[in-house]
């Protein structure tokens, strides 16, 4: 009888806290619409930052956070209102800021879906709750749900640092549903990865893996639950016409559709300089390069015939979504000696002075041509989006085909500050300012897979690049954007965004096993001759052999840098283990040179002999063995060799002035004073000085 007393006492005691907890509910509600019915008439003050007037939520993003300038010393109350309904919402607080709950956030997704939403911000005095200022904006929650996660990568500032510290850079992968902020993929990598790319279907991921500041190596592997990165699965762009001696860093590299080929620009050239500036810390644009495709499963290398012309700059290759045509930005190649004689990436800031003034402006024009199973086609500039008098890159097709968004700037890149983005029909037209953009940078953009949704960086902000998503509807309208506030991480730009064709939550993680490899010291060895550190290149690639002793491409560059530094001995040794492991054109040439420039002239002619033997017509070789058989004053077996030289090559023009001066040797003045005048009228100045002295008597 006791125990049912005191339980109908605390029973009696719950239903009077209720009571009041309604009645106290109830005042607080009157009291919240009698202060927004007070706001109501005074002015609004530009007080909200966040969220942005019209702008558009996905169906599936979690709720966001409401921010506000806070100039005075007030409380406030955030009214959420329906446009056409008397339902509200209405909270208090004493911050500058507030979180929607998530489950008034979720009933407004379930049952106000594509209607106008009314958020006011009501400024009152804490002394007497007097209404002191109030700012309106309104917002939609779209119908259109994301699905698909973001792939991005933080790094700090400023980019000097960066390169210093590459275990502070991080890559992310998150869904705009996420309460958790993205999970982190790959971290601590000692060498730097830099633009990475996933194929439409999403099936492929490919990953630049930049050893010292080298971008000629990628990565790239089928999407698993563990994408591992090991030596199987690493090619480097480098490979692409390797004899010819053209430096290779690979830029931009995109994946087809389809996931077979990878296409890039390659034997290029940029003016890539550290900036004094937290915000602005690099200048980065290509000016030499052409496109070069490469076929995952064949594994071979073919320049895109239209996007290969070396009168220009080829880069930025964005694929149309049947994969039947690429789009790039393109402008004229800009030759500074300076700049091309440098085997760095990073260039000293006196190499560029000119462009990081702005003296010299530089813009780009988007082209198209078709990929035509890989033969390549006619250019055409795209209407619009080309001679402008602006610069317009970073061009990415939507999903279905119908429009293309691009980067417009007043000139060079990556990185503007005044960059905006523009959309139109892909087929070209009148570009529009889309509504998303924002006061400072708007670029690195991605279309979702359903075409409904674009993300893209901006440092709307601050100098810490954020993440902003805008819808874009069937007729190409785009909205005022929302910030992916969850993607943002304290100190950490966030850039590169890339949306990834997965569902059903579903994510995956990336490893490296490539660091502790032979694979790893042949790639480090490579790039410090790149950068002409040829004494630590010899180092790794000593260290490379001990782990694989019987590796041609090891011993090739270890006596490449033995070269470089005089130590022909050494070289030579490496060249004869190179015969003895692939007796080829490349091992008996690379010898052959090496013996040349100790005067062993006889051996060397040896060499070339046998290098001729795999190819008759290799030029490189014919020239070699020529200046050989001229160094012992065999001038008639020179003579031969420069004769099928320039059968081989005829726009070889310097090959004219040596033929000259071996016919000279032979008393043939007249044949060689032909040959100095078509060497001279073709730009060989040095031929003027031979022609004067024998042939204008």
């Amino acid at each position: 009888m006791k125990n049912i007393l005191l339980y109908n006492k605390y029973l009696l005691y719950f239903k009077i806290l209720l009571i009041v907890l309604l009645f106290s509910a109830c005042d607080d509600s009157d009291k919240y619409m009698k202060l927004y019915d007070e706001s109501q008439q005074i002015k609004s003050t530009n007080m909200i930052t966040y969220p942005l007037k019209n702008s558009v939520f996905p169906a599936d993003i979690i709720a966001p956070k409401i921010k506000w300038k806070n100039s005075q010393d007030l409380n406030w109350v955030i009214h959420l209102g329906i446009k056409g309904e008397e339902y509200s919402i209405n909270y208090f607080t004493e911050k500058s800021s507030l979180i929607i709950p998530k489950n008034d956030w979720n009933f407004l997704k379930t049952n106000y879906i594509d209607k106008l939403l009314y958020l006011t911000v009501i400024g009152i005095n804490k002394e007497d709750d007097k209404v002191i200022c109030k700012d309106e904006v309104q917002f939609t929650i779209s119908s259109d749900s994301v699905i698909a996660p973001i792939f991005y990568r933080t790094v700090t500032l400023p980019f000097s640092y960066a390169v210093d510290h590459l275990e502070t850079i991080s890559w992310r992968l998150g869904y705009v549903s996420d309460e958790n902020p993205p999970q982190t993929v790959l971290q601590n990598m000692p060498v730097c990865g830099n633009c990475h790319s996933f194929s439409a279907d999403g099936t492929q991921f490919g990953m630049d893996v930049d050893y010292g500041n080298d971008k000629g190596s990628f990565a790239t592997s089928q999407i698993e639950d563990e994408i591992v990165i090991s030596k199987d699965k690493i090619f480097t762009w480098s490979d692409y016409k390797r004899e010819d001696g053209e430096q290779t860093f690979g830029l931009l590299s995109s994946i087809s559709p389809n996931g077979k080929y990878i296409i890039s620009t390659l034997k290029d050239r940029s003016v890539f300089v550290k900036i004094d500036d937290i915000e602005y810390s690099q200048l980065f644009f290509p000016i030499k390069g052409i496109l070069v495709y490469y076929d995952i499963k064949k594994k071979i290398f073919k320049a895109l015939k239209g996007a290969d012309n070396k009168s220009f700059v080829q880069s930025n290759p964005s694929w149309y979504p049947d994969g039947k045509k690429v789009v790039f930005a393109r402008a004229r190649y800009y030759k500074l000696p300076e700049i091309e004689k440098s085997k760095k990436a990073i260039l000293p800031v006196e190499l560029a002075a000119d462009f990081v003034s702005k003296k010299i402006m530089y813009k780009y024009d988007l082209c198209t041509v078709d990929f035509n199973e890989g033969n390549g086609g006619n250019v055409n500039l795209l209407h619009g989006a080309s001679q402008n008098e602006m610069s317009n890159y970073f061009p990415k097709v939507s999903p279905d085909g119908k429009w293309i968004v691009f980067n417009q700037a007043e000139s060079f890149m990556l990185l503007m500050p005044d960059s905006k983005l523009f959309i139109m029909p892909v087929s070209g037209g009148t570009p529009r300012l889309m509504n998303c953009n924002l006061s400072n940078m708007n670029s690195w953009h991605s279309w979702s897979p359903n075409g409904k949704w674009l993300v893209f960086a901006s440092k709307h902000n601050g100098p810490y690049t954020q993440l902003w998503i805008t819808h874009i509807d069937e007729n190409g309208n785009d909205s005022p954007p929302v910030l992916l506030d969850n993607f943002s991480f304290s100190n950490l730009a966030c850039n590169i965004p890339e949306f990834v064709n997965l569902k059903n939550n579903k994510r995956f993680k990336i490893k490296q096993k490539f660091l502790s490899t032979d694979f790893y010291g042949l790639q480090l060895g490579k790039n410090k001759i790149v950068q002409g550190d040829f004494s630590n290149a010899v180092k790794d690639l000593t260290e490379a052999i001990k782990t694989d002793p019987e590796n041609y491409d090891i011993f090739n560059m270890r006596a490449i840098a033995y070269s470089e530094l005089n130590k022909y001995d050494a070289a030579l040794a490496d060249f004869s283990k190179c015969i003895e492991l692939r007796p080829n054109n490349e091992s008996y040439f690379n010898r052959g040179n090496a013996r040349f420039a100790v005067r062993m002239f006889k051996e060397a002619i040896d060499d070339f002999n046998e290098a001729l033997k795999y190819n008759k017509k290799d030029v490189k070789t014919l020239y070699k063995r020529a200046a050989a058989y001229y160094n012992i004053e065999d001038f008639y077996n020179s003579l031969i060799d420069f004769d099928e030289l320039i059968r081989v090559e005829s726009d070889n023009y310097n090959a004219y002035y040596e033929r000259a001066i071996t016919k000279l040797q032979l008393g043939r003045i007249s044949d060689a004073c032909k040959d100095l005048q078509y060497a001279n009228d073709h730009g060989i100045s040095k031929a003027k000085e031979l022609i004067d002295k024998f042939c204008n008597k």
